[in-house]
């Protein structure tokens, strides 16, 4: 996507949910049951599932219907995407897998439920955060999904408060509470997932860029910072990770970009140990970055996060479905050529491999709230929005979200492995880097 230079605004686009005949009839032959499907906040049972088991390497039965239906049909609701553009700023390396937002509209645009996607750019600083939610204020917005991460997220945070837009951090956690929620675990989770991780307490050699830290205490501790030589710090690490001998774990904490070339450097360098990564690895930015850099897609690289990878698919469970229908719908939208990218200068179909189920979950959770709602009203979404309980199932994509609390996900974060292993539940196209992707798996 291009990156907007010397920009003195954020960047302000429209998504464009275009559905042919076409798809809908695609999406409607493809479901296994096409029943409709009412949201609610944890008053009304689930709808019925076909408890049927997957055949090996095959998503489940997506019987959780493709389109969502809101309390309310026929509102118009219009809710705010803040991106960070740029391939070194803050908060840039989640610019891809926000593109899920997108698949939230076109869903709920198919359940008679039109949402209208201000998206904005933030250009990594406290500043643009800041003016990008004034100007959605000035829009009307009911809600904003704060799709970039990092310490400049807090502008958005001060201001979305100050004028009482309820707010849902979908990578981080910087200042949540009094109407701001994340889906990011908290750090202490997160901690505890990826400490599980280390063979040996008195053995962890830990490399970290300036501002960044795994929270693992480390015997031997190297900063990296832009401009140093990640081949020699590579080597620095082999000779700590061969003074501590066997059993020693190598941390990682950086960007994803800089992640992927450390690692690669530590794989040069015959760093044969368990490397475990901040969350970041997780953004797309990272495996595609290893994979240019000739870097390799090991089993030796975990990281901790809530499981919302595609592998989820393959359950036989309420979650299995629940992605399975959104995998369904990133298909259907990669088919048609008039369906565009948040940005509105691409198809979608050149994201259609990095798009993810939280920002999808965000846009669906804030809709919903705003359904509930016929004055238009950003702080009437606040306030219900503080009492909303989802399940898999109800127009989610990924675990259940409880938003009487400042972390809405349910689920715990886990010691999350890497592997090369495509799945095919995606459409791949030229220039996806489909032989860059990394799955992966809880356990």
């Amino acid at each position: 996507m291009a990156n907007p230079e010397g920009q003195q605004t954020p960047r302000r686009s429209r998504v464009k949910i275009v559905l042919t005949v076409g798809a809908v009839i695609a999406g409607v032959l493809a479901l296994v049951v096409a029943t409709s499907m009412w949201l609610t906040s944890g008053r009304s049972p689930l709808p019925t599932f076909k408890n049927e088991s997957p055949k090996p390497g095959a998503a489940a039965a997506p019987s959780v219907p493709l389109d969502i239906k809101l309390p309310t049909l026929g509102k118009s609701i219009k809710l705010g995407v803040i991106v960070t553009y740029g391939e070194e700023t803050e908060g840039s390396e989640w610019l891809q897998p926000a593109q899920g937002a997108a698949v939230a509209a076109y869903r709920l645009h198919m359940g008679n439920a039109p949402v209208e996607l201000v998206t904005l750019n933030d250009r990594g600083t406290e500043t643009g955060a800041r003016q990008a939610v004034e100007q959605m204020k000035a829009e009307g917005v009911e809600g904003i999904v704060m799709a970039s991460s990092g310490s400049h997220v807090q502008g958005a945070v001060t201001a979305a408060k100050e004028y009482h837009i309820p707010m849902i951090e979908v990578y981080d956690n910087v200042g949540t509470g009094d109407g701001v929620w994340s889906f990011a675990p908290n750090a202490e989770a997160s901690l505890v997932a990826l400490q599980s991780g280390v063979e040996d307490p008195n053995k962890v050699v830990g490399v970290e860029a300036q501002g960044y830290s795994t929270g693992i205490l480390a015997a031997h501790t190297l900063t990296y910072k832009p401009g140093d030589d990640p081949a020699a710090l590579a080597r620095s690490v082999a000779e700590k990770t061969a003074e501590l001998g066997p059993g020693t774990t190598v941390t990682v904490a950086a960007p994803a970009a800089m992640q992927a070339s450390l690692v690669k450097a530590l794989q040069e360098a015959a760093v044969k140990t368990t490397i475990l990564l901040s969350p970041q690895a997780i953004s797309p930015v990272f495996s595609t970055e290893l994979v240019k850099q000739g870097g390799a897609i090991s089993s030796s690289l975990a990281t901790s996060g809530v499981d919302t990878s595609d592998s989820v698919a393959l359950q036989s469970t309420d979650e299995g479905r629940s992605m399975s229908a959104f995998l369904k719908a990133v298909g259907i939208m990669s088919a048609d050529s008039n369906v565009q990218t948040l940005s509105g200068d691409q198809e979608f179909s050149t994201v259609a491999a990095y798009a993810d189920s939280r920002s999808h979950d965000a846009v669906v959770a804030l809709a919903y709230a705003s359904a509930l709602n016929l004055d238009m009203n950003n702080e009437s979404v606040l306030k219900t929005l503080t009492t909303v309980k989802m399940r898999s199932g109800e127009g989610l994509a990924g675990p259940a979200l409880d938003f009487t609390r400042p972390n809405a996900v349910t689920a715990q974060p886990a010691l999350l492995h890497a592997s090369e292993q495509s799945l095919g539940l995606r459409p791949q196209t030229a220039g996806s880097a489909a032989d860059a992707s990394i799955t992966w798996f809880a356990g």
